[in-house]
């Protein structure tokens, strides 16, 4: 079994015993996944804390294809259809599905999770990436191609200093879909292959089910409201440049909640926060700051950085220029308004739960937080 070994550095926060941005402590990290995962950390805290554990941005990747390119064949034989340089086209976060929790060890602060892993976007990323897969696929099987299987890719840092590296996700297996698609919101969840992942050399973290996340009810617990503070960490390729930006560094993206009323109270699917939202940012996650003071008439200090929600799309503002002569609209212009819309964790998940019951596969426990 493979351990990989990282220390934070600065102001990171590893924090899969909740992290409270008040402890100085400094210790090394250790996370060791299985096939039933099991996870091993020991949280580290040095320095100056940071609003966003530098742990948590390593649980967000950058989703994308490699589109088919032909290249000749050997003399005589046809064309050999061949993946090209990562495409990135959304974001990912790595989701550790937490079945069971140990008492940290007192002698070396860790503590064992076991649990399955995830790749979470959105249903409109993985419809967008079986289309461009497909249409690709389609081109080559004119010319006898026909053992390609549509196929996403994750794209990881190295531990060392080498190039990103990319992992890939098949999107069908046989005539059968891989991921999973929730029937009303706009959420997909690919189970991933965590034994593949310790065998690559690459750097990663994931968000804990069971002490990372917050789903309505803690949302209500904390006193969340309108005016908190987010971050959106996410890689919105439209304003990277490859030369210089390159598409494994995740930018963070400060703004607040804008409308949450509502779904705390039971009575909608999604929430909105004003955080500007480019293409990219799909699928990534949004991080309630932590803060002392809080705006709701509930709130208390809340000293966690929570996974609360995964960024599904920008609202556009619209603005019609009208004939003089005639009065009638001729062109529409849509802009970003700024406000984005979130699909809370609670759909995350009862999709996970949902699968895991059809397949009698094992449950999370209720009291694992």
């Amino acid at each position: 079994m493979e351990t990989i070994r990282r220390k934070l550095t600065g102001a990171d926060r590893a924090h899969l015993a909740r992290p409270s941005i008040r402890l100085k402590e400094e210790t090394a990290v250790h996370l060791r996944i299985m096939s039933v995962a099991t996870l091993v950390v020991a949280v580290a805290i040095p320095g100056k804390a940071a609003m966003v554990p530098s742990a948590f941005m390593d649980a967000v990747v950058s989703v994308g294809v490699r589109p088919l390119q032909l290249v000749p064949g050997p003399a005589g034989k046809p064309p050999i259809a061949q993946r090209g340089a990562f495409d990135p086209k959304a974001s990912g976060i790595l989701y550790n599905y937490t079945l069971d929790r140990k008492t940290p060890d007192p002698k070396t602060g860790q503590t064992e999770l076991a649990g399955d892993l995830y790749l979470v976007t959105n249903k409109h990323v993985i419809d967008g990436l079986l289309a461009i897969e497909n249409q690709q696929i389609a081109v080559v099987s004119n010319i006898g191609i026909t053992d390609i299987v549509p196929t996403l890719y994750m794209r990881f840092n190295p531990h060392d200093a080498a190039a990103p590296r990319d992992v890939e996700i098949p999107l069908r297996s046989g005539n059968a879909a891989t991921c999973l698609i929730h029937p009303t919101v706009d959420l997909a969840v690919c189970p991933l292959d965590t034994e593949k992942l310790n065998t690559m050399n690459i750097n990663f973290w994931v968000f804990d089910s069971g002490t990372n996340v917050a789903d309505r009810a803690k949302l209500n617990e904390i006193g969340t409201a309108e005016g908190d503070g987010v971050f959106v960490l996410g890689f919105p390729v439209s304003l990277l440049n490859a030369s210089t930006d390159p598409v494994d560094v995740v930018a963070s993206r400060q703004g607040s909640i804008a409308r949450i009323r509502d779904f705390l109270a039971g009575h909608s699917n999604t929430y909105l926060i004003d955080n500007f939202i480019f293409p990219g940012n799909s699928g990534g996650p949004v991080i309630l700051k932590p803060e002392l003071f809080g705006l709701g008439p509930s709130a208390h200090p809340n000293m966690s950085a929570w996974l609360i929600g995964v960024v599904s799309e920008y609202l556009t503002y619209r603005d019609v220029a009208a004939s003089k002569q005639t009065g009638r609209d001729r062109i529409v212009f849509e802009e970003n308004s700024g406000l984005a819309r979130v699909i809370p964790m609670d759909f995350v998940e009862e999709l996970i739960n949902n699968y895991r019951t059809e397949r009698h596969l094992p449950m999370a426990s209720a009291t694992r937080k």
